[in-house]
């Protein structure tokens, strides 16, 4: 896992947030076992309280037992950089994002994450510079809950490309922005994200 400095994973739900951390405080709520764990999402997803502390001396073993709770997917994606220091941004039912998908059976992440680039933007051959923390997101699908991690990395295009949104994704846009046009997006753009921009 990739984890701050303070061994907590975020997982974003909506714009809310549960923190699953291994720093204990009285106000947090411990970590005793899976039913328990269960019951505090139920009502956190029931709540309107944004952000609720969960923790546990040992947080992968936490970790895991939250992402039982889940349908879980990984996918991968990349923060990708031009020469003139634009980030390349998708647009995806309405929402601004960065270009990412899911990883196919039997491929490396860092496969896939150039792969969805390459298909959501129409670029070619962007190179991995880094890697970047993860992100968790959580989204309701055919009546269940799904958990999304997702692994980024930093890349750079030195390509003159024409952008090609892949439209059969509902990608509806692609464009590389500069600090002030996310600025003006900056409210249209998934939470979850905006630390991962911030890396720029």
């Amino acid at each position: 896992l990739a984890m701050n400095e303070y061994q907590t994973i975020e997982v974003f739900f909506g714009d809310r947030i549960i923190f699953l951390t291994d720093q204990t405080e009285d106000f947090y709520a411990h970590f005793k076992n899976r039913k328990q764990l269960s019951e505090l999402v139920k009502k956190f997803e029931n709540s309107e309280y944004d952000k609720l502390y969960i923790c546990h001396e040992n947080l992968n073993e936490l970790f895991t037992n939250f992402k039982s709770l889940f349908i879980h997917k990984k996918a991968a994606g990349g923060l990708v950089i031009n020469s003139m220091r634009k980030i390349l941004f998708i647009k995806n039912r309405g929402i601004w994002q960065l270009p990412k998908g899911h990883v196919e059976e039997n491929e490396t992440i860092s496969d896939a994450a150039i792969r969805e680039v390459m298909e959501e933007t129409g670029i070619s051959a962007p190179t991995i510079i880094k890697e970047l923390p993860q992100t968790f997101h959580t989204f309701l699908k055919n009546g269940k809950m799904h958990l999304k991690q997702t692994f980024w990395f930093k890349m750079l295009y030195k390509g003159h490309e024409q952008l090609v949104p892949q439209t059969k994704e509902n990608i509806t846009d692609a464009a590389w922005l500069d600090k002030n046009d996310i600025a003006k997006i900056y409210d249209n753009i998934y939470p979850n994200l905006l630390k991962i921009i911030d890396l720029a």
